[in-house]
């Protein structure tokens, strides 16, 4: 009877032993994870702050203490043309984040831009017109230095181009609008108007040329290459014929009628064929903006005639909207309308 007295007291010790074991072990994790997390968050915290990363920066020394502006100073087309970053901190942050590694290559005195940073003293970051591939990955070379004379060069990866190349153009946001889509009735009246006189087969080439248009407008300004004036994205897209060119790395690359230049004759041919001379008129116009836009090499001009065609696409030709990219795959601006077609507002 006692022998069972002692190993039922033993088991109920053992139990507990154990129960306290799991729950100290549980708690310890729980606050391992929460000092993990805590430790994340406050790593992202500083990876959010400029001043921790200029400290942390191997540029550091050359630094501005205090930042009151940012340019950028392009010259690849030859003359110098400069930029605000508006931006700036954001451009910085992003630039600083990458992994900078010094060097003493000789380098050739050419580039692409020139950033320069004002503050409690100048500081320039200068971006060598030279790409080379390194383990699968493209890097380039940039400089940086300040008013003293002082200089390092170093090694980068092309994100620190891409950035110079987002943070410092003008940046598109398609879809920005907020506009109801318009009365049913109004798109098939207006739908009616611009078609009418054409016949069957003369619809359906304008419904697809408008299509064509529209979707080539909007790929190139995702695409972002026609944000910078002076691009060559510019010459690339609006050659009629053969054109010719270097990537970064320097392959000749051989591209035929550019998309922009191709559009807009498809554009031009397509008023052309329209009876509704209110339609042809407004759309005429639209054709003078985006030549304007080609020839001013102006992006801001050419979304605005990417947004009256989206317009006339989606809610008067090709009505009721719809754009299936692929299967099961909308197209995600078939109801944003920008309120580019007078007839409908």
């Amino acid at each position: 009877m006692k022998k069972k007295v002692i190993v039922s007291v033993l088991i109920v010790i053992l139990a507990v032993a154990l129960f306290y074991l799991v729950y100290f072990l549980v708690n310890k994790s729980i606050k391992n994870s929460e000092t993990n997390s805590a430790n994340i968050i406050e790593e992202d915290k500083k990876s959010q702050d400029l001043q921790y990363l200029i400290a942390m920066s191997p540029i550091e020394e050359y630094f501005p203490k205090e930042i009151n502006e940012v340019q950028r100073e392009s010259y690849i087309s030859g003359e110098k043309v400069t930029y605000p970053i508006k931006n700036y901190k954001e451009f910085l942050i992003e630039c600083l984040r990458l992994d900078w590694k010094k060097t003493s290559d000789d380098v050739e005195d050419t580039y692409y831009y020139i950033i320069d940073i004002y503050g409690d003293k100048n500081f320039y970051i200068k971006i060598y017109k030279k790409f080379f591939q390194d383990d699968g990955n493209v890097k380039g070379y940039a400089e940086v230095y300040d008013d003293n004379g002082n200089s390092q060069r170093f090694i980068v990866p092309v994100s620190l181009y891409n950035n110079i190349h987002y943070y410092t153009n003008e940046n598109i946001d398609l879809y920005n609008s907020d506009l109801e889509v318009p009365a049913e009735d109004k798109c098939y009246n207006a739908q009616e108007n611009i078609l009418q006189g054409l016949s069957d087969e003369d619809k359906e080439t304008v419904e697809n040329n408008i299509r064509v248009v529209h979707s080539n407008l909007e790929n190139l300004l995702k695409d972002k290459g026609l944000n910078d004036s002076t691009s060559q994205t510019w010459d690339i897209e609006m050659s009629d014929g053969e054109v010719s060119y270097e990537d970064l790395l320097g392959t000749k690359i051989v591209q035929y009628n550019g998309k922009l230049k191709q559009s807009y004759d498809i554009f031009v041919s397509t008023i052309n064929m329209l009876q509704d001379s209110q339609g042809k008129e407004a759309l005429q116009k639209t054709a003078d903006l985006y030549n304007e836009a080609m020839n001013e090499h102006s992006v801001l001009k050419l979304y605005n005639t990417y947004k009256i065609i989206h317009d006339y696409d989606l809610f008067v030709i090709n009505y009721p909207p719809f754009w299936n990219l692929y299967e099961g795959q909308q197209y995600p601006g078939v109801n944003t309308y920008f309120g580019s077609v007078e007839e409908l507002n």
